[in-house]
């Protein structure tokens, strides 16, 4: 039992080490003079020789010209086929000394290869050997073959840095499920990985951000992605692989609960919970619900019977997420306490830019629950006549309220909101609240004429404008067409990016990928366009990138 739990404990991370320095020999950084940039070089004559044949050495000694330290370890060394059981690392001076356990039994006719990354360092300046390796066969010849590529994030299209590479000559679905891999490496900072000294043969290959650091695929949570074919590597020339990265899809569900305040419940979830719906007794006389980012807001005012819990159910369409057995904190009668209406804070400009043809949005913190419009006057500019307007609730909320009338370019209005205008969920009124704001004119603003084109007629596409990461406008749904033309008015000027997602299940959200069904992410685009300039119409075309 104790073999078994040395087997399985360190899971092939053998380079944790001994750091083995003494109190009188304890080595000291020299001071003054130039900057040592030279990294430690092996001394070939006092080191184990490198690339042997038909190893049964149980002792690896590797000794450098200066002394030596290790560092991350445990992330930057890498032994490909794994061991079975840790092998004795020590380091004194100018040695590193690696101990093979005495129950390791090594694979027969089979190529190891020990990769150091930037774990052995000189100990003044930090100072690593590059593409430091130790490599030996137990066979006649040394395995020659190489592995390369890169691991891309499915999402921002970028290289993904310590990710793990495997190669399984078991080619059974679920081996990276119950098997450690017969070879393997870790990405760069820049995502690309190396596997050299493989054998010819067919394998499974795999990439995974490995969390809990055991080598095999055992949480839902941990990046994955995997080529659609097995890797069939022979003596010809291998072509790089590209392999993207996604984290599957999560089930919608509750990360905690809030309600320490009385007319207040949060609902907090794992991701944006725009489906959700919540089935409750009618407890209370004002009930709202309302989202916010990934969270549910639920205010409630008004009790209306004695009850020391509030059952609520959380769903969706389709699936019951959770029960809520909601404690109720002691009731207040927020009416009788000197508190007022708030409004969301509109930042420190005076006057607040209106784009033409769109209207002003009025925010409170808490949901309006009646309006009294004869104290609410609009005036144009510094004149009297009070304007004709409506204020309309935005969809789904109680929260924001759009400002309609008919507003002129290039023209500034007041509005003044009377004491006792507004009455929200608790009964709250509000003090005066006064707006400025500017109807800018169209010349403010610039046109963006896209041209998308490359696309297939039979797929969906999701179209996104971006401005920093503010979204600009509804998503637009293109199909049916292989080449389509976007138009977007009223700009701010400045730099825009364009997201562009294959909807293949037309559920009009970008999705995961998913192993068990083996299913890739969507596909997915970024893409920088030029620079939106007032009073300006820019054309430009993008082309939907393709494997």
């Amino acid at each position: 039992m104790q073999n078994t739990r040395n087997k399985y404990s360190w899971l092939g991370i053998w380079c944790l080490g001994v750091l083995l320095y003494t109190a009188c020999a304890s080595p000291v950084a020299p001071t003054g003079g130039p900057k040592d940039e030279r990294a430690p070089q092996l001394v070939l004559k006092e080191s184990t020789p490198n690339l042997q044949t038909n190893f049964k050495e149980r002792i690896i000694k590797l000794t450098f010209d200066e002394w030596v330290k290790l560092e991350r370890a445990n992330q930057q060394v890498v032994i490909s086929p794994p061991l079975e059981y840790r092998p004795e690392i020590t380091i004194r001076g100018k040695s590193v000394r690696i101990k093979l356990d005495e129950q390791e039994v090594l694979k027969s006719n089979t190529t190891y290869s020990i990769n150091f990354g930037t774990a052995v360092k000189d100990i003044t300046e930090g100072n690593a050997p590059e593409n430091l390796k130790f490599v030996f066969s137990t066979g006649d010849a040394i395995d020659s073959l190489s592995v390369r590529g890169k691991v891309i994030d499915a999402k921002t299209g970028e290289g993904v840095k310590e990710v793990l590479v495997m190669l399984y000559d078991n080619l059974a679905d679920t081996v990276v499920q119950k098997e450690r891999p017969y070879y393997f490496a870790r990405t760069n900072k820049t995502g690309t990985f190396t596997i050299d000294y493989v054998r010819a043969d067919t394998f499974k290959v795999f990439a995974l951000q490995d969390a809990n650091l055991n080598y095999l695929y055992d949480r839902n949570t941990e990046a994955i992605g995997f080529p659609d074919d097995f890797l069939v590597l022979d003596t010809a020339q291998q072509a790089p692989l590209s392999i993207t990265l996604f984290t599957p899809d999560q089930p919608l569900a509750i990360t905690e609960t809030k309600y320490r305040d009385y007319g207040k419940l949060r609902i907090g979830f794992n991701q944006i919970p725009d489906s959700i719906e919540l089935e409750y007794p009618s407890y209370f006389k004002r009930t709202s619900m309302e989202l916010d980012k990934d969270s549910i807001i639920l205010f409630y005012d008004k009790k209306i019977i004695d009850s020391a819990k509030w059952e609520i159910v959380v769903k969706t369409a389709d699936r019951i997420i959770d029960t809520i057995d909601f404690r109720l904190p002691n009731s207040i009668d927020f009416t009788k306490s000197d508190k007022k209406l708030t409004r969301k804070d509109i930042g420190r400009q005076n006057v607040i830019d209106v784009a033409p043809n769109e209207n002003p949005v009025l925010g409170f913190t808490t949901p309006i629950w009646a309006i009294d419009t004869s104290k609410i006057t609009i005036v144009e500019d510094s004149t009297t006549v009070a304007l004709p307007f409506r204020l309309n609730a935005q969809s789904n909320t109680r929260m924001d309220y759009t400002l309609e009338s008919n507003w002129k370019e290039g023209k500034k209005y007041s509005v003044q909101i009377l004491p006792n205008a507004l009455e929200d969920i608790y009964g709250l009124k509000n003090d005066t609240f006064e707006y400025q704001f500017k109807i800018k004119k169209k010349k403010d603003y610039g046109i963006l004429k896209i041209q998308l084109d490359s696309l297939e007629a039979e797929q969906q596409y999701l179209v996104q404008l971006l401005y920093g990461d503010k979204k600009e406008g509804a998503v637009k749904i293109v199909e049916g067409d292989t080449l389509k033309e976007l138009v977007y008015t009223q700009l701010l000027p400045g730099r825009y990016t364009l997201e562009i997602v294959e909807d293949k299940d037309r559920n009009r959200r970008w999705s995961s990928g998913n192993y068990a069904q083996k299913s890739q992410p969507e596909r997915y685009s970024r893409n920088d366009l030029p620079e939106v300039r007032k009073n300006w119409e820019v054309e430009t075309k993008v082309s939907w990138k393709k494997e």
